[in-house]
């Protein structure tokens, strides 16, 4: 995004739907210029018209992020005690969860180096502190049903975090 888009593009010229898709939309949200987006302007914690029925793909990433105001936003934008249904948790939220499992190996690779995880190529995950705290909600989020699964991301989500554990808390 050139310094001219950025300075036309702003909060205040898109509409709460428009910002919704940005999120929800697997393919617009990894657009590099979205996360730019999101990560340069504060957007407003109070959006008339945001759907409160669902978590789009792209909360459960900014839960996880850099950027304080953009975790702070996420959180802003979560229903009350729900849950994504499981029915629904497919898709977009595979892939999101796919570049969280990344990011958890990330965590524990980079622990010595106490670097920032870095997965996708524009978007960088917090500090482990601030990304633990986010995963906690993130893992709030997730289908019990998916949780529980034997196969696929949910297992290598459960391995993630247990290796994280083990590396956190090494037995003697």
């Amino acid at each position: 995004m050139d310094s001219s888009s950025r300075q036309s593009l702003s909060v205040a010229h898109l509409e709460p739907s428009t910002l919704y898709r940005m999120v929800s939309n697997w393919t617009i949200f990894c657009d590099s210029r979205i996360v730019v987006f999101f990560s340069t302007y504060a957007i407003p914690d109070s959006l008339p018209g945001w759907p409160q029925a669902s978590i789009p793909p792209g909360i459960l990433l900014f839960l996880l992020a850099e950027q304080e105001h953009l975790r702070r936003w996420a959180t802003s934008h979560l229903p009350k005690n729900t849950f994504i249904p499981n029915e629904l948790f497919q898709g977009s939220y595979l892939l999101a969860m796919g570049a969280i499992c990344n990011a958890i190996q990330h965590q524990i690779l980079d622990s010595a180096s106490s670097q920032t995880a870095i997965v996708m190529d524009h978007f960088s995950f917090a500090e482990p502190l601030d990304f633990w705290n986010g995963m906690n909600t993130v893992l709030r989020l997730l289908p019990p049903q998916w949780l529980a699964g034997n196969v696929g991301k949910s297992v290598e989500l459960r391995q993630a975090i247990m290796n994280h554990l083990r590396v956190q808390n090494p037995r003697s």
